[in-house]
């Protein structure tokens, strides 16, 4: 609803995922993953990963 997702898929080899959003902040990620159902269980770990993207596709530009 918060149009905060871009991708997320998972790792090979299947040993976790990774999860592309567009966050205002670390707090931000921070409420998303305590309202995960994989947190909640403690069925999965986190770690985020801050980056600024510099080359990407016309395509792209929105998510940016």
């Amino acid at each position: 609803k918060k149009n905060i997702f871009i991708c997320s898929g998972r790792k090979n080899p299947r040993n976790g995922g990774i999860i592309l959003c567009k966050a205002k902040n670390l707090e931000e990620i921070k409420a998303i993953i305590q309202e995960d159902p994989f947190n909640r269980e403690n069925i999965a770990k986190y770690r985020v990963i801050n980056f600024e993207p510099s080359k990407y596709k016309e395509e792209f530009k929105h998510c940016i």
